[in-house]
């Protein structure tokens, strides 16, 4: 009963510190790391489903609507999963149950998958058909033959004379501005609280 009256930022920050205490380890082979590995596992778990319990992110929400504070709980799942992944050595009954949970595997196999699950990009063909319908024709007819078109779009194309692009002055004009600069920068800015008395 005492786990239920934990806020889920303190079960939050124990399972930092553990994950912390993880990264900086050296020996990732040794039955303590993978203890330790799995203690901040099972607390990520926990944090999730406090998450979960107290319905934090809500699926009629944007991401504007999440406050800044609570941002950090939506990378839970990827330390779940990056968690997940550095467990080796010998499979013990333990590891195994864990790493074959469904909560544990769905970790893996998609850590975007307890998220909002909406695209960020979200294109409803159903309420907008002009989508995908391509335009009118300027005639309002479309003609027999694409040659006639492509014919036309031909004539016209060759009719264009392509202008001659000078970016040649543009090229000197700003040579000489920056060089400009680089002068008053170098010489004349001396020159000048010199003669003023600055320096």
């Amino acid at each position: 009963m005492a786990d239920d009256t934990r806020s889920l930022r303190s079960v939050y920050v124990e399972a930092e510190q553990k994950r912390t205490a993880i990264e900086s380890s050296a020996y990732s082979n040794s039955s303590a790391f993978q203890e330790n590995l799995l203690a901040a596992i099972h607390l990520y778990e926990e944090c999730v489903n406090i998450a979960d319990r107290i319905a934090l992110f809500s699926r009629n929400e944007s991401l504007e609507d999440i406050a800044t504070a609570d941002l950090a709980f939506l990378l839970l799942n990827y330390h779940i999963a990056e968690l997940i992944l550095r467990i080796n050595g010998p499979p013990t009954p333990a590891i195994i149950d864990d790493v074959t949970s469904p909560s544990s595997q769905s970790y893996i196999d998609s850590p975007q998958a307890r998220c909002d699950n909406k695209p960020l990009l979200q294109v409803n063909t159903a309420t907008d058909p002009s989508l995908l319908t391509p335009p009118a024709s300027d005639a309002g007819a479309s003609s027999d033959s694409g040659k006639e078109d492509e014919q036309k779009d031909r004539e016209l194309f060759s009719a264009v004379e392509k202008p001659r692009i000078r970016y040649d002055v543009e090229v000197i004009t700003k040579l000489v501005v920056y060089a400009g600069i680089a002068w008053w920068a170098v010489e004349g800015n001396p020159l000048l609280f010199r003669w003023v008395g600055v320096a």
